[in-house]
């Protein structure tokens, strides 16, 4: 069973985060934070997915407060995260649910202030790879890692501060998003 499962998330799965603007300096203010976007976010998302019929699995966030709040990046390497909202949906055959988890997402940080969301999948930083002819010459696989976001429904390009410094933190991106959006506007 843990091999067919293993095989399942290779293949065909999409993890995605919602990071709140969210200032609480305890876990109990950031669950209470976290809790209350959280059913924001269930309003916007079943406004746009009633009649939606997913191919496997649907849209869902569950938040994790800075104490479980560890990514584990498809490399191996991990990474602590500001608090947020996180999912991961598998989508076998059916592509368009990715495409629609990114709407969504989009819809979620038009809708709810100050968030940044991340999405990404078996190959990676997959909105880059679209945008592959319209990037800045800095932009390479390599030097992309953890800078690629959405905020306000756009997709935001976190730039290295030079080009030998291409390691970012996600919390570090999505703090430099919300002090530069228009620096980081792709």
């Amino acid at each position: 069973l843990n091999n067919i499962l293993e095989t399942v998330r290779e293949d065909d799965f999409v993890e995605y985060f919602l990071f709140p603007h969210i200032e609480a300096c305890n876990e109990k203010e950031e669950e209470t934070i976290l809790s209350s976007v959280l059913s924001k976010a269930n309003k916007i998302v079943k406004k746009y997915t009633t009649d939606y019929l997913w191919h496997r699995d649907e849209f869902k966030l569950v938040p994790r407060t800075s104490i479980y709040n560890s990514l584990s990046h498809i490399e191996g390497k991990k990474e602590n995260l500001p608090p947020h909202l996180y999912g991961v949906s598998h989508y076998g055959d059916n592509i368009e649910d990715e495409w629609f988890i990114v709407f969504i997402l989009q819809q979620l940080t038009k809708e709810i202030n100050g968030s940044i969301a991340r999405v990404y999948d078996v190959d990676g930083e997959f909105l880059l790879i679209e945008a592959a002819d319209f990037l800045p010459s800095w932009a390479y696989p390599d030097t992309c890692e953890n800078r690629v976001f959405l905020s306000d429904g756009n997709v935001h390009l976190v730039p290295p501060d030079s080009p030998e410094d291409c390691n970012i933190s996600v919390k570090e991106a999505v703090s430099h998003i919300r002090e530069k959006p228009v620096e980081t506007l792709a």
